[in-house]
């Protein structure tokens, strides 16, 4: 009896006995000759079917299953900086990220994010800011200021003051009151004889 069998090539399977090779399904590959396909390794897919070798998941990518036709993206909040990640990592504190991102991105200034694992950094909160990237969190302003934007303090104007710290807009001197000087966190009262209008700077001398 002649021997009429055949090795099967890279990418193909035979059971014992079938007489015929079958191409590996996708996200399985085979060297020559093996009776069965094996699954792609974690971090590894194949996209096609008769697949000899797995490929590595490229950045942004990561894959935590063997046996996988394709590398899900990283979802926001989160990345992949290396080739063959099983996972994708965690963007920090001060930190965002777009899916399918290779590294995470630091917060913008007027920006902040004291939560991890975030897609967007929320604008500081009126009356408070930051001027650098990557905050964790945002600076109240000092008392006599204002945050006009949130990236900067600006000091009170004339004839307005702040009382606290964290003010969105500075509060106009009450009559009866003036002020002459920036940064101020309260209002003077009038000389005697003097009086001043709500809204007005100086004090006026009594008729």
């Amino acid at each position: 009896a002649s021997n009429n069998c055949i090795t099967c090539v890279a990418g193909t399977y035979a059971i014992s006995g079938s007489g015929k090779c079958s191409q590996c399904v996708a996200g399985k590959y085979s060297y020559s000759g093996d009776s069965v396909c094996t699954d792609c390794p974690w971090g590894t897919y194949a996209d096609v079917a008769g697949s000899s070798t797995c490929t590595s998941c490229p950045t942004g990518k990561s894959n935590d299953e063997e046996g996988m036709p394709k590398c899900p993206d990283c979802v926001a909040g989160r990345f992949a900086d290396r080739r063959g990640q099983w996972f994708c990592g965690i963007c920090p504190r001060g930190s965002y990220s777009h899916p399918e991102q290779i590294t995470c991105m630091r917060c913008p200034p007027g920006t902040y994010n004291n939560q991890y694992e975030q897609s967007v950094c929320p604008a500081c909160p009126a009356g408070t800011v930051t001027d650098k990237k990557g905050q964790k969190q945002c600076v109240a302003c000092d008392i006599g200021t204002y945050s006009e934007t949130a990236t900067t303090c600006t000091a009170c104007p004339l004839g307005k003051y702040a009382p606290s710290t964290g003010t969105a807009s500075c509060i106009y001197c009450p009559a009866g009151k003036y002020n002459n000087a920036l940064q101020q966190s309260e209002c003077k009262d009038c000389d005697a004889g003097m009086y001043s209008k709500p809204l007005s700077t100086p004090c006026t001398p009594c008729a």
